[in-house]
């Protein structure tokens, strides 16, 4: 079986903005937005074209983190959990 990378996780000191960071996502994957509630610190994207996901998330401490998790991951995920027969 061939391994493969099914996400990426990366982590932003308190002093790195959040909106720069989601300026950042937004100039490539923008128009992908999933879940955009102005009044929650965690923003998700949905890149279909790309099979990726994309979840900006900030901490009470300042703290950011992206998690890019490719669609491999959740089918993986799911396969052994089939309840067709």
């Amino acid at each position: 079986m061939a391994s493969s990378i099914l996400g990426i996780e990366a982590h932003y000191d308190k002093p790195v903005p959040y909106d720069d960071i989601k300026a950042a996502i937004d100039d490539r994957y923008g128009k992908w937005l999933f879940v955009d509630n102005p009044s929650s610190p965690i923003k998700v994207w949905r890149v279909e074209p790309k099979q990726i996901a994309i979840q900006l998330a900030a901490d009470d401490s300042g703290m950011k983190q992206i998690i890019y998790l490719s669609a491999s991951a959740w089918r993986k995920k799911h396969a052994g959990n089939s309840t067709e027969k």
